[in-house]
């Protein structure tokens, strides 16, 4: 299951989608994609209750979409990727921020870096919101400030509007992202502005949360 906003978000589950689809086919199951445009619970069901799947992976959910609940109830079987749900009882597949994080502040501290900013992601995704909470205690224990803070919705599109932001003033040496996909948007942007005249390519396959050498 997955949201449809754009093909910049289909580019980047592709990858998510495939590595499913590889393992499923060591176990005989096969992937199909299901477009959740706000689909109802009863619809939702349908999808497995008429054995049309075995089960749903959800891709992208807020922490409080109130639906996983009640799917529950029915006992229908899934999983969220990269999100908790609200009610905790739904199993999820969750990336661990902190490994990422920390790397991250080492590679900051051994570097001349004066201003760093950061594109918060915001408080729909649970991800977002561990990634910012663990990235500020991580921050604060490295004895770093923060010079520029601006506010996203985890899109692709908050990425792009966030590099406007970022320009006004001086643009920080370093931004930090709480998930791919803004931080895409952001590159994108800063791209088409031309600010970007060196990235660190490496740390895009080190950790998830893209780092921008500016």
């Amino acid at each position: 299951m997955l949201t449809l906003n754009g093909s910049s978000r289909i580019e980047y589950l592709a990858h998510s989608i495939n590595g499913m689809a590889i393992k499923a086919r060591e176990f005989d199951y096969s992937v199909n994609i299901i477009i959740d445009e706000n689909l109802s619970v009863d619809e939702l069901a349908k999808q497995v209750l008429t054995r049309r799947t075995d089960g749903l992976i959800f891709l992208e959910v807020k922490w409080n979409d109130e639906r996983f609940l009640k799917l529950h109830e029915k006992h229908i079987p899934m999983v969220q990727l990269s999100n908790i749900s609200s009610d905790n009882l739904i199993p999820i597949v969750e990336k661990c921020p902190e490994n990422g994080i920390n790397e991250l502040i080492q590679y900051i501290m051994t570097r001349e870096v004066n201003t760093i900013g950061f594109l918060d992601g915001g408080d729909e995704y649970s991800n977002s919101i561990n990634c910012r909470e663990y990235f500020y205690k991580a921050m604060k224990n490295a004895n770093l400030e923060l010079t520029k803070v601006v506010k996203g919705d985890s899109s692709f599109s908050s990425g792009e509007n966030a590099a406007k932001q970022f320009i006004e003033g001086t643009l920080p040496d370093i931004i930090f992202c709480t998930n791919d996909l803004i931080a895409l948007g952001l590159v994108r942007e800063l791209q088409k502005m031309g600010l970007i005249y060196q990235m660190k390519l490496e740390y895009v396959d080190m950790i998830t949360y893209l780092c921008l050498i500016l």
